[in-house]
C-alpha cells in the first residue's frame, strides 16, 4: 500500500502536543564521562537499557556502557560529508536505533568491515540505523528528496516501541521519501520553509507510515517523541 501525503496532511492533536516542542530537547550535550569513550566526545542523547546499560549518541558515533560504566562498544559513523547522531533508543530486546542525518554518503563501521554505505538523495538526508545488543548492524535506511529541489531532512528524536518497532521524528523542507520499497512508500511534501514529520518503522526496518505537519511561513520541527504502553505515539 502507497501512503502519499497531501499539501497539508492531517496529524492528531495529541500527535502535535507532543511533537512540536521547539524548546528544551531531550539531548544532553554533555562530555563523555566513561573510559573507553572517544575523548572530548560531545554526548547528544543518552539512553538505558532493560538491564541497566546505557547507549549514548554523539558526534558522529554511538556507543554502549555496562552497568558498572565500562565501555561494550563504540560504533563509528563516517561518511563523505558530515554526520550528526541525534538520538539513540533501545528496545526491549537489546537491540538499538539511532537517527540523526547526514550529507553525501554514510558507513557505519564495526570489526568485520562496513555497511553498504547510504547515500544522501536531498542536500541533506535523515538516516535511521538499527543494531544489536552486540552493536552489529542491522539494517539502515534513508529519508530524502531531490538535490535539484534543494529539499532536506534531519532526523532529531526517536524512541522504541513494542515488539521491536520504532517512531522517529524530526524536521524536513521541499519533499521527503520514506521507505525503501516502492508499493510502501511515503512521499511528504513541505510547501513553505520547513514542516515536522512523524514516522514509524517496523523491527525489520520496512515503514509503517509516516505523516507531516507545519509548513507555513514559521519553520517547524518535531523535537520530541514518545512511546506509549499501548504501542501507540
Amino acid at each position: 500500500m502507497r501512503f502519499v501525503a497531501e499539501s497539508r496532511p492531517r496529524v492528531s492533536t495529541a500527535l502535535l502536543v507532543l511533537a512540536i516542542l521547539l524548546a528544551g530537547a531531550a539531548g544532553a550535550d554533555d562530555e563523555a564521562d566513561s573510559p573507553g569513550l572517544p575523548p572530548n566526545m560531545q554526548i547528544r542523547a543518552t539512553a538505558r537499557g532493560a538491564d541497566g546499560s546505557r547507549l549514548v549518541t554523539g558526534d558522529a558515533c554511538v556507543a554502549r556502557t555496562a552497568p558498572d560504566g565500562t565501555v561494550a562498544w563504540v560504533r563509528q559513523l563516517v561518511g563523505e560529508g558530515g554526520v550528526y547522531a541525534e538520538d539513540v533508543a533501545c528496545a526491549a530486546d537489546g537491540t538499538c536505533r539511532v537517527t540523526g542525518w547526514f550529507e553525501d554518503t554514510l558507513e557505519l563501521r564495526r570489526e568485520d568491515g562496513e555497511s553498504p554505505p547510504l547515500t544522501a538523495r536531498g542536500t541533506a538526508d535523515v538516516f535511521l540505523v538499527a543494531l544489536d545488543r552486540h552493536g552489529r548492524i542491522r539494517w539502515g535506511h534513508t529519508v530524502g528528496g531531490g538535490r535539484a529541489g534543494g529539499c532536506w531532512s534531519r532526523g532529531v528524536r526517536l524512541a522504541a516501541i513494542a515488539v521491536g518497532s520504532c517512531v522517529v521524528t524530526g524536521t524536513f523542507g521541499g519533499t521527503a521519501t520514506f521507505g525503501d520499497v516502492e508499493s510502501e512508500q511515503a512521499t511528504l511534501t513541505c510547501p513553505e520553509k520547513s514542516g515536522l514529520f512523524v514516522a514509524r518503522y517496523r523491527a525489520d526496518g520496512t515503514l509503517a507510515w509516516a505523516r507531516a505537519a507545519g509548513g507555513s511561513l514559521d519553520p517547524e520541527h518535531g523535537a520530541a517523541v514518545a512511546a506509549g504502553e499501548d504501542g501507540s505515539c
